[in-house]
Order: C-alpha cells, then sequence, then structure tokens
C-alpha cells in the first residue's frame, strides 16, 4: 500500500468523528417492530418485502427508503455504502433502481469539507449506478444521518422473499461479518489493513446480472443487513418450510476469523437470534465465530438466493457461495 495513503486514512480515522451503531446495525429489533406493527393499523407490514410494488397506469414501480448514522471512518466510504445499502432493496427484487431523494441529517460530527464530500459521494454512487437523484430534504442534528428513497421499476421476473421452493440451494453473493469486523476495528482489536478488506465488501454493489435475472433458476431473493442471515433467512421460509445451513461452506471474512466470539457477542446479535426464533426452531447455540456471523447486522450485505439446482452449473461465474437448502419442516438446522 502507498504510505501516504495509509498515514492519509489513519489521520482520518482519528478526525472524522465514528458512529460505533451506524447502518443497519441502528435498525429496531425485528421482534419489537413486529410488536410495534401488530399495535396498530399497520399490522399487515408485518410481511413486508423488500421494496413496495405499486401499479400505475401500465407500469410497475418499486419504492424503497433506507437511511442510518453513516458507517465508516472517511466521508467517502460513509457515502459510497449508504447509497448501495438503499439500492440495494430494489436490486433484491430483480428490479432497475431509476431514481432517488437524498435524506440527511447534517450532524456535528463531520466539518464543512466532510459534509460536501459525503454528499458529492451520494451523487457519484447514484450516478455509478444508472440513478438519477432528483431531489431531498435535510435538516440539522447532532449526528450525520444518511439515506435515499428509491424508486425503480419491474425487471423481467419479480422476486417475493417467500417464493422459495422444497429442494432450492441457497446462495450468498458475499461474505458475512462486516458488523462484526467494524466493530473490532473500532475496538482497536483489527488494524487499518482489516479496515480496507471490510470496506471492499460492504462498498461491493447488489447489482446482478440482467441475463441471470431473465433465466428461470432464481425463485427469490432477499438481502441480508439489520437482522443478520438467520433472521432474513427465517422470512424467507414459508410455513412447513425449514433449512440446513451448512456451516463450512459459509463465507465470511477473513481478518474476523481468529478473533473470539464471545468479545463480539452484543445485543444485536441476541436480538437477531431471537427474531429467528419467533418464526423457525433453531437450536444451535452461538458458540463459534461462524455462528455470530450468522447473527451478524449487516450494511449492504450481501444477497440470500433461493434457487433451482439446475443453478449449481453456473455458479462459479458468478461467484456465489452455496450455504445450504430449502427442506420439508419447521427448523433451521447448522449442519458441518
Amino acid at each position: 500500500m502507498d504510505r501516504n495513503l495509509f498515514e492519509f486514512l489513519e489521520r482520518r480515522s482519528v478526525e472524522m468523528e465514528i458512529c460505533k451503531s451506524g447502518g443497519c446495525m441502528t435498525k429496531l429489533p425485528g421482534s419489537k417492530l413486529i410488536d410495534i406493527l401488530n399495535c396498530s393499523e399497520l399490522c399487515r407490514l408485518g410481511q413486508f418485502e423488500d421494496s413496495a410494488l405499486l401499479n400505475i397506469g401500465c407500469t410497475d414501480l418499486l419504492f424503497t427508503t433506507d437511511f442510518g448514522p453513516v458507517v465508516g471512518t472517511t466521508p467517502e466510504d460513509a457515502g459510497t455504502i449508504a447509497v448501495l445499502n438503499a439500492i440495494s432493496d430494489i436490486y433484491a427484487m430483480g428490479g432497475i433502481p431509476l431514481y432517488a431523494l437524498i435524506m440527511i441529517i447534517i450532524g456535528n460530527d463531520l466539518d464543512d469539507n466532510e459534509r460536501k464530500c459525503l454528499l458529492e459521494t451520494v451523487q457519484k454512487t447514484c450516478k455509478s449506478e444508472n440513478v438519477i437523484v432528483v431531489g431531498g430534504h435535510s435538516i440539522i442534528g447532532d449526528k450525520t444521518i444518511v439515506g435515499l428513497s428509491v424508486i425503480g421499476k419491474k425487471g423481467k421476473n419479480f422476486y417475493k422473499k417467500t417464493n422459495g421452493k422444497l429442494g432450492d440451494i441457497l446462495l450468498l453473493t458475499k461474505p458475512l461479518g462486516t458488523g462484526l469486523g467494524l466493530q473490532a476495528y473500532y475496538n482497536g482489536q483489527l488494524g487499518l489493513e482489516a479496515y480496507f478488506e471490510i470496506m471492499g465488501i460492504m462498498k461491493k454493489s447488489n447489482k446482478l446480472d440482467e441475463e441471470l435475472l431473465k433465466s428461470d433458476y432464481i425463485h427469490s431473493i432477499t438481502d441480508v443487513t439489520g437482522f443478520g442471515l438467520v433472521g432474513h433467512l427465517s422470512e424467507m421460509l414459508s410455513k412447513n418450510q425449514g433449512a440446513i445451513i451448512f456451516e463450512d461452506n459459509i463465507p465470511m471474512l477473513e481478518c474476523i476469523g481468529n478473533l473470539s466470539y464471545t468479545s463480539l457477542n452484543n445485543e444485536y446479535i441476541a436480538n437477531n437470534i431471537e427474531y429467528a426464533r419467533e418464526r423457525k426452531r433453531i437450536r444451535w447455540h452461538l458458540d463459534s465465530i461462524k455462528k455470530i456471523a450468522l447473527c451478524d447486522p449487516q450494511t449492504n450485505g450481501p444477497l440470500l438466493i433461493s434457487a433451482d439446482r439446475r443453478i449449481f452449473n453456473i455458479i462459479k461465474k458468478y461467484n456465489f457461495k452455496y450455504i445450504g437448502e430449502i427442506v420439508e419442516g419447521e427448523d433451521i438446522l447448522l449442519q458441518c
């Protein structure tokens, strides 16, 4: 690594104030969210999709909103991740993002140059995903919060998260563990090289190949965010559907492999396993780093795909990782 770049990033990690529970770590725990929805007229939203589908005239449009405290140690990282995390919900429905409104609370944790850089990065990242920024809203607050409201259109195939079929295989598009890795970095357990590995994953777009989306291999998709893989998997499984996850197949950030799982277990992990257990029977204990990673809140995490077994022929082309299968029952089983 260029020494000047290394020294610059070391300075920036000190200069820019860090929110240690940024991104999807600030998501309301799933169990509490469902309780709130059930106590209101919004109870039907308890079975939500990643994006809302509305038919307007002859056009099917997708709508989504996502925002949160900044993630990372530079405004460039924070802006990129905020945009990709919001747009990911459109990609998870097989959709095409088109337009975005920026939502930002301008906090005292960033100086004027950092605020300018953050907004420039949001605009640049939207452009890289072929999304046109058409407006937004800004207010002043204590901590910087940024995100997007995104409008897209339905693609050739529309992927509801519960369309998986018995016998489908489960695939991941990126490694798990970015939440754990950032926590360890903030706590001084990992260095700057690990931070680059974490950012490399979080700044990777979830856009899927158009030819793949036009195929009949894929049955359902969701993105792994605040509820962790196990929480979002429990949302995908219909009644009388369970899953087997092969522990040794779970892709995980290399930099967290040697960390102590006890030092990284936290309330977010506990909330996510509880949320999943309200839907499915989960009998395994959180006694290893890989099991903790299954419950780790991710910001712009991987897509979780349920697909026909014929997709095995092409998963190497897309670098997808085969992690399990949908089976009959109500259990999510972990198998070595």
